[in-house]
């Protein structure tokens, strides 16, 4: 007899937040393997925000994330409560356009030094995005 076939993997895509400042779990949300990194990205914070702000009105909260958060969406939402974000973007050809004058800055400065990475910000729009932002971006040699 086999029991191949009775067991059924279940995955998790499962959605962490964290105390920066603590290093300590706030809340752990599992959610079906097949979730794109962005379901949940304004529902859950939404609750912790609320919660936070019932006890300390005045708090300064700040939202840091990879790209998987990196839908507007989240951006209007943070817009709207105050609350100060930073998202990691998935590079494009437009983005690395913006970056390709660091990597001859860096030519220039450093020659063949070794490994150089320069940082540099401007404004930039993606084409589901309502407004131009500011974005902070690398070049590495």
């Amino acid at each position: 007899m086999t029991f191949q076939g009775l067991f059924t993997r279940i995955r998790y895509h499962s959605l962490l937040v964290f105390d920066s400042e603590t290093g300590q779990l706030v809340t752990a949300v599992p959610r079906p393997g097949n979730t794109h990194a962005s379901c949940g990205a304004v529902a859950i914070p939404r609750r912790i925000v609320a919660c936070l702000r019932e006890v300390w009105p005045c708090v300064k909260i700040e939202i840091r994330t990879d790209a998987g958060f990196a839908v507007p969406t989240v951006y209007e939402y943070c817009e709207k409560e105050g609350i100060d974000y930073t998202i990691g973007l998935v590079t494009n050809s437009r983005l690395e356009a913006m970056a390709d004058p660091l990597l001859e800055r860096a030519r220039e400065r450093y020659g063949s030094q070794g490994k150089v990475r320069l940082l540099s910000e401007g404004s930039y729009q993606a084409g589901s995005w309502t407004r131009e932002r500011r974005v902070a971006y690398t070049r590495r040699r």
